[in-house]
């Protein structure tokens, strides 16, 4: 956690959800996070619909979502070389 590195006196708790492929996985993740006071998301998920709509939901639900790998995913499942 390079982040927490720049951020000495930062407190946070981590809930990972690996292998999350469906809207509905989404959703329960948002639930999660609509629970948890000053929740942040960040995410690498490749499936560009499946990050729209995270992008999208997380908005509307005022839940700050960052995608991490940005363009490099992109490229990738674009079969693109950087």
């Amino acid at each position: 956690m390079a982040l927490k590195a720049q951020f000495i006196n930062f407190e946070y708790e981590v809930h990972q959800f690996s292998f999350t492929r469906t809207e509905n996985q989404i959703n329960k993740i948002l639930q999660n996070a609509k629970k948890n006071k000053d929740s942040i998301i960040l995410y690498t998920i490749v499936d560009s619909k499946l990050s729209k709509f995270l992008a999208q939901e997380s908005k509307k639900n005022k839940i700050p979502c960052f995608g991490l790998l940005g363009d490099l995913i992109l490229n990738f499942s674009e079969n693109k070389m950087i």
